[in-house]
């Protein structure tokens, strides 16, 4: 990270550690400030099935066309359009299963199998973890709230309430593909989301967890208290027309389509803060 100049990292699988026994999860080194995005698990369960479809039906399509052939949609209506929840159980059960106690337990917690989480070994253990995050933030949270956090707990001036340009709606136009016909049924539906009971219960610590923060972050914002000296209080992300603001802006909270939704890093979606807009240059 610091050979590249990176100021974030981001990681969308599971903790480190935990690849064969969730006592060994590490959140991060002690260097790091560290911060969870947290999603109501019911709406976050919904929003992955939309986005995987999405990249499915868009994979199966573009690798057929290399191989000149023509089925690609058909086989992603044949598997994945409207399947069951007994399907996705078997082609996904990290995501669909208490994706966020898996993921905070680490690798070999998320590969255990569907039914084996409790909540004396695993929902305990996850809580214990959860808590030695820095910022947690629930995304469900009124945008005063999730901004506060953000700007108080990293510094950052302008969040990605301000600057969210990857949802579902964008992914859709992107690919010129609305899933929303082919989701499970309601039925299926009620029961995937019976399914998140541990994840739910984990979502209300993050929520707690997030309005006592804020609550210390506003007693300090009341006593003009900031994160760093000279850190405006209000940023407009459109209003900055500088290379400078521009690059201080990219803070790599968010890729969007500019990056052509690919699977890795782009150049420039990451990136170090201006030294002269910063204490220490840091």
């Amino acid at each position: 990270m610091k050979a590249n100049h990176w100021t974030m990292y981001s990681n969308e699988y599971t903790l480190l550690g935990g690849e064969r026994s969730m006592a060994d999860v590490e959140v991060c080194t002690k260097q790091f400030v560290t911060s969870i995005l947290f999603r109501n698990p019911v709406r976050r369960l919904a929003s992955n099935l939309r986005y995987l479809m999405v990249y499915y039906k868009h994979d199966l399509s573009a690798k057929a066309l290399t191989a000149n052939r023509t089925d690609g949609e058909a086989a992603f209506f044949r598997s994945y359009a409207n399947a069951n929840a007994s399907f996705w159980e078997r082609v996904a059960p990290g995501i669909i299963n208490n994706y966020y106690i898996r993921a905070l337990l680490g690798e070999a917690v998320w590969h255990e199998p569907l039914g084996s989480l409790n909540a004396t070994h695993h929902l305990r253990a996850a809580r214990l973890v959860l808590m030695q995050y820095d910022i947690v933030v629930p995304t469900e949270s009124p945008k005063a709230l999730a901004s506060r956090l953000l700007a108080y707990g990293a510094g950052w001036p302008v969040s990605y309430t301000d600057v969210h340009d990857q949802g579902m709606k964008e992914l859709q136009e992107w690919f010129h593909f609305d899933v929303t016909p082919y989701m499970p049924s309601d039925d299926d539906m009620s029961y995937l989301n019976s399914k998140q009971a541990l994840d739910m219960e984990l979502y209300e610590l993050a929520v707690l967890i997030g309005q006592l923060d804020y609550l210390v972050y506003e007693t300090a914002a009341a006593w003009n208290v900031v994160p760093w000296e000279g850190m405006p209080a209000t940023i407009d992300p459109a209003g900055h027309e500088d290379d400078a603001a521009r690059y201080w802006l990219s803070c790599g909270l968010m890729r969007g389509p500019r990056a052509a939704w690919s699977q890795g890093l782009v150049d420039g979606s990451l990136r170090q803060r201006p030294n002269a807009t910063t204490p220490d240059g840091k």
